[in-house]
Parts: structure tokens; sequence; C-alpha cells
């Protein structure tokens, strides 16, 4: 099974090597879970600029291996080569000339010991499908790769992948359409890098211009036997704050790879760029780990030349004039950032408890302490100034804000549902007003690991009644920052399921006054059924509403009586060491165990930091004093031998 590491794991690797870290560091890189890792394992952040292109009359800002020279001194160890298809002196032109240009860029990438990104840069038409040529171009420069010897390239298979009608919202259903374009194309694309180049990390393109990336969750992409695929997102601080919380609620279900964002619109140009200043710190601090899945995610900035857009990083670039957006790149990649966690604390200090026998239903008021962007990504936080909650600075929309001020200084929209048809209220709080990418925590205290059934309690009513749109309604569930969607058999392949209106769906208001409990299902598994993976201990469990949502009434977590044919004792066995806190403080950490064990616990380097027996059903206090690291916690029992993680902070 893949290790899953957190933001902890990324703390250590930042303070051992801060920001400087590139190739010769770091080395051939990898997925490790959701994270990109050096070729040791620790996790990394890839920073730098893409280049426009090779276009007539802009040479001077691109030209040769001085660039990426430049480059290197202002803080980048990454450079995105944009190889356009079409436009200036695409590829479809000159190929073989495209292809020595690409090799070059390469070359004087590895010679600064930076890395680089391959892009195949196609963006109008938005179908990957109506190109020639992708497939002999990644053969020939994967074959260029390897006969070098190199390790440091990244392959972006296809830039932007859309359906050419602007403004499309991303959940339609003609999206629908642009994800299997893509995963058409990757089944031809996918096997030549495979062939070529099969260790490399890979970059696929996600809908509607890189922002769609619940499509790649709930229709899984076949991978083609790599390991290292991760899913591209691009951005546009002047005008798209509102796909933040796209990738801040994926980063805990998928590797994400900001592969271009700039500090313009979306068209490269306008905007007002004091408010793209502070979407592009919301965005910075997104990928400095402030997401749900305390993922690092790695950037290229749009763009290094002087076009003179706002995007252009220079308004003269024989002059070293440095543009507004130039200037704010070259100071993002001076920081030595502090890479914090998202930790949130129950409401009024008190988890929830599920005890693992009896049903449980939680309590949707009682989200975790902490905030936006802690606690929960509530897009009513951007409106909050033009919405009528006048009083306060935050404006929670739900009834039971307006109505009984339950938590109404906060932007999570708390309601009233009805119960089965009754009255208002003789049901449960409800979370409602829901947009896509919004998010929410809770702690729970869970008794018995194990793999339980749950229900959700929802309305009848449709989130869109328009025919044209499909694939609203969809919600994924996170554990401490990481997947905790499985199958019966414990498989993480689908991690987005539908949240259904209980009776149908109706597109009428009153649909909204009739609620019930819905089993949940996938539209993309038919006749699958879903369950929850929960652990031992005290854990954060989040709700991540990955598109548009007419409302959710409350999840009920089924227990499991011991007169049933899977009962706690079975929980207890499948589940045989708890570990918590982790990430431990100094490594003041408790073991727990359900049979007796040995337990050891090793460094990174294999030094043996402890060494004891912890008898079943009892647990250990154990004041280590450890250096901040990764740790390897082996437990030997008559069960058998079990290795967890442990996360000294």
């Amino acid at each position: 099974m893949k290790k899953l590491f957190t933001l902890a794991a990324a703390l250590l690797a930042f303070a051992l090597h801060g920001n400087a870290g590139d190739y010769s560091t770091w080395g051939k890189l990898k997925v490790v879970g959701n994270q990109l890792c050096s070729q040791s394992g620790e996790p990394v952040q890839l920073r730098g600029w893409s280049t426009f292109g090779h276009f007539d009359g802009l040479e001077k800002a691109f030209n040769d291996e001085g660039d990426f020279q430049r480059m290197k001194q202002n803080g980048a160890n990454l450079a995105r080569l944009a190889m356009y298809i079409n436009e200036g002196k695409g590829y479809q032109g000159n190929q073989d000339y495209n292809k020595q240009w690409m090799k070059s860029c390469i070359d004087w990438c590895k010679s600064q010991n930076m890395y680089c990104i391959v892009d195949w840069h196609m963006l109008n038409p938005g179908n990957p499908n109506d190109y020639s040529g992708a497939e002999d171009f990644f053969r020939e420069i994967c074959q260029y790769v390897k006969d070098k010897g190199y390790d440091h390239v990244i392959y972006e298979i296809c830039n932007e992948p859309n359906f050419d009608e602007k403004g499309l919202d991303v959940m339609s259903s003609k999206v629908e359409q642009v994800w299997k374009n893509v995963k058409t194309y990757a089944a031809k694309v996918l096997p030549v890098i495979k062939q070529g180049d099969g260790d490399a990390v890979v970059l696929v393109g996600t809908p509607q211009w890189d922002q769609g990336l619940t499509w790649a969750l709930q229709d899984p992409l076949d991978k083609c036997g790599l390991e290292n695929v991760m899913y591209s997102f691009h951005s546009y601080a002047g005008d798209q704050r509102r796909y933040l919380g796209y990738i801040s609620s994926a980063a805990a279900f998928m590797p994400i790879f900001v592969s271009e964002w700039g500090l313009s619109s979306h068209t490269g140009d306008g905007g007002d760029f004091n408010v793209a200043k502070k979407t592009a710190d919301m965005l910075m601090d997104i990928c400095d780990g402030k997401n749900l899945g305390n993922q690092i995610i790695s950037w290229a900035n749009w763009s290094w030349c002087d076009k003179g857009e706002v995007a252009s990083s220079f308004t003269s670039y024989d002059g070293n004039q440095w543009s507004q957006s130039g200037e704010y790149v070259k100071n993002a990649l001076k920081q030595n950032n502090n890479y914090t966690s998202l930790e949130s604390k129950p409401y009024n200090g008190e988890a929830q408890v599920f005890d693992g026998v009896n049903d449980f239903e939680l309590d949707l008021m009682k989200y975790d302490e902490g905030g936006f962007g802690v606690a929960f990504f509530d897009n009513d936080e951007d409106w909050k100034d033009n919405r009528p909650c006048t009083e306060s600075p935050a404006c929670n929309m739900g009834n039971a804000g307006q109505l009984d001020g339950i938590r109404e200084d906060e932007t999570v929209d708390l309601g009233y549902t009805y119960g089965n048809g009754e009255e208002l209220g003789d049901g449960y709080i409800s979370l409602g007003w829901i947009s896509q990418s919004e998010w929410v925590k809770y702690t729970m205290d869970i008794k018995y690991g194990g793999i339980y059934e749950f229900e959700i309690f929802t309305s009848n009513r449709q989130s869109m009644s328009d025919s044209d749109y499909e694939g609203f309604n969809k919600v994924a569930f996170a554990l401490d920052g990481k997947n905790c969607l499985v199958e019966e058999d414990g498989t993480e392949h689908y991690k987005v399921v539908d949240l259904t209106p209980c009776h149908g769906g109706s597109g009428e208001s009153t649909a909204y006054q009739d609620w019930d409990w819905t089993e949940v299902k996938s539209s993309y598994a038919p006749g699958k059924k879903f369950y929850l993976k929960l652990e031992k201990g005290r854990h954060v469990f989040a709700v991540a509403f990955m598109a548009t949502s007419a409302g959710l009434g409350t999840i009920k977590f089924k227990g499991k009586p011991e007169n049933e044919d899977v009962s706690v004792e079975d929980i207890k066995a499948s589940h045989n060491v708890s570990i918590w806190p982790n990430p431990a403080e100094n490594g003041n950490v408790n073991i727990s165990v359900n049979a007796d064990a040995e337990v050891d616990i090793f460094s990174v380097d294999g030094v043996n930091v402890y060494s004891g027996n912890v008898a079943a059903g009892t647990t250990n206090e154990l004041n280590l004093n450890l250096p901040a690291g990764i740790y390897s916690v082996s437990v030997k029992s008559e069960q058998g031998v079990t290795t967890n993680k442990l996360i000294v902070k």
C-alpha cells in the first residue's frame, strides 16, 4: 500500500531544506499518495515560470540558456516549456525545428539543475484528439530524455482541454464530454510515455481550462500502468477566485500540480491588480499546504515573456524591467514560507462520539472552530460584503442562522430541514446554499476502526433544473485530509459520489420541504455500494461538496451490533494498533493495541529509537523527546506484523 504523506511530513522536508531544493538535492521525482516527493520520499514543491512559447517578436524574452539562468537566479527550480501547437512558431508548422528547440530547453534546464515540464500546449480547439502529432512528439522527446540519461523532465500531455464555449459552467454536462475526450486521448499518449520514460511524473489536463478536477475523481482515468500521474489546475487571480475552492477541496483526494497561474484575468490581460494580488496570496497559501488535504502543491506562473499583458513578467526584457506580475512572483520565490497545517479545533472543545455499535447522526451545527480556510471553506466568504447581513462581517444565509442566530457570524449556511414532510425543524440542522468546492470539518472520537455503512438525509430538490446541466450534487469525504470513501472490500477507486435527491428529484421549490434518507450512489458506478473507512481515535472528518448541491441534512454512520455478521470484535481485530496524536509534538505519543505486542519505532535512517512491550487493551504513554521527522512504528503480535507511520513535528 502506498504511504500517504501529510503536511507534517512536508514540514520536516522544508525544515531541512528550506526552499532551496532543486534537482541536485531532490533527484528524480515521484508521487507518494497525493504528494509530489523527492527520490528519497520527502515532499517537495516546484516553483517557477512557464514560458510563453516561441513567437515572432518575442524571441528576446525567451531565447537561450540565459533565460533559465535568470529564472534560477531569481529562485525558480522549475520551468514549464510551452510547446504551442498552432500559434506562433507552432509545432504543426515546423515539427523538426520545434522538437530540437524543446530538446535544447531540456538541456538548458538540466544544466541549471532545474526541473522542466514539457507542455503540449493545445488550446483552440479544446479537444486534444483534434490535433495530430502528440504521440510522435512525446515518443521522440521521451527517447531523447532516455538517451541522455535525464530524469528531471515532467510531461504535461494536454494544456487546457475545453469545450470552446466561453463562460460554460465547469460542471455542465458538456464538460462531461470534455473529460471523455481527455480519457480517449490519454489512452493513446500515456502508453507512449510509459514505454519511453515510464517512471516520469505526468500531468493530465482537466476539463474547462484545467479547473474541473471533480471529473477525474468521479470517473477515474486509466493511468495505463503509470505510477506518477498528477492532475493540472490553472488559475487566474483577476477573475477566477471562485474556483480556488476546487483545488482546496480536491487536494484531499488527488495529486495536483498548478501548472499555470497568473495575476491577470483568464485572457492574460485585464483585471484590478490589487484585487488579483489578494487572490494570488490565497492561491499561494493553498499551494503551501493550506488546503483540505494539507498537500504541498507545485506551481508555474504565467508567463516568462514581455508581451505587454498583465500576466507578462516583463515590460521590457532587454531593459530588465519587471512588471508588477514579475515582481510579485520574484518575491514569492524568495519566501521561506512557514508551512502550517489546517489545525481546526472541536466545537466547544468536544468531539462528536461514534461508538461503532449504535447508529450515529452527525450534528452539522457542531463544525470545527478555526474559521474560513481552516475549519471550513464557504464561498459566501467572497460575497459577504454584498449580502444582506449588515450587522456582522460574515453572513450565515441558512434559516437557522437568520432566525435563531445559530453561528450566525460565520459563512457556513446552517438551516433547518423538514422531518419527512412534517414541520420545519422536525428534522435536522442542515447545510444549505451549497456552491461548488465548499467543505467543512467535524472532529470525531471514533471508538472502533472499521468499514461502515452510511446514509445521507437529503431533500428532493434538484440543484439545477436546466436540461443542459448535469453532474450536480457531488460530494466527497475525508478523514484527516485523506479520502475515506471506499467500496465494501476497502477499494478507493471512486472518490466522489452523488448527493441524491431523496424521492427522485424535483425542480419545484416545495421539494425543499421533502426530506428523507438516501443511499450513497455514483452515476459512474451503478450497482456499487459505498462505505466510509474510519480509524480508531480522535480524527477530523470532512465533507467536501465537489459541485453545487441542494442541501445536506445529516450523515448517519451505521453501527455494527455484536449480533450482526460483522461485529465490534471484528472491527477491533481489523485495527490492532492505534497511535495518537499523529502528528505528535516532540515524540509525545500514545500507543494502544488489541493484542499483546512488541513495539519498535525506527527513524528514517533505520535507527531504533524505542523498543518495548504493550499489553492488549492498554495504552502506553511515550515521552520520547524525538527530533522532528518521519518514523516507522513496527507492531508484532499473534495477528502478524504491521507497520505504521508516525510524524513528529
